[in-house]
């Protein structure tokens, strides 16, 4: 009985399993702040706007391509962070089919039930990226 027991923790599936970790942290932490930063350049947009007659048209423009600009950098950001993820999970997968574990204690098979929800949030954050992409190509349109 003892020998067919599996152990449950490896090293290297404790790295593996940090690293997804990591890898989920920091998407939420780089999302957040993209929408906070975008909100304050929006924000900025809209109070020099009111104040069209002293701002100089190549100002207001400059937000609206650093808008674009900050879409476009968060936009390749997540989307490597979604591949680093993806590439975690398989390796995951490879670790516990080499370990023997039993189906009920494969950390994958709760990886694989959340696939489709992150999906869903990777495209809902794509869309949110050129949500911000096509306000910045307003502000652009507005301030010529």
């Amino acid at each position: 009985m003892n020998s067919q027991r599996h152990k449950i923790e490896t090293p290297e599936l404790n790295i593996a399993w940090s690293h997804y970790q990591l890898l989920l942290n920091l998407r939420l932490k780089y999302s957040q702040f993209f929408i906070l930063l975008s909100t304050f350049l929006a924000g900025g947009f809209l109070t020099i706007f009111q104040e069209s007659t002293s701002i100089p048209p190549h100002f207001r423009v400059g937000i609206g391509v650093l808008l674009i600009l900050f879409s476009a950098v968060f936009a390749g950001i997540d989307w490597r962070n979604n591949k680093c993820r993806n590439h975690v999970k398989k390796i995951i997968k490879e670790i516990e089919v080499g370990a023997g574990y039993p189906e009920y204690l494969k950390l994958s098979r709760m990886l694989d039930t959340g696939g489709l929800k992150h999906f869903k949030t990777y495209i809902l954050s794509c869309v949110i990226y050129l949500i911000f992409v096509a306000i910045g190509i307003i502000f652009i349109i507005i301030s010529i």
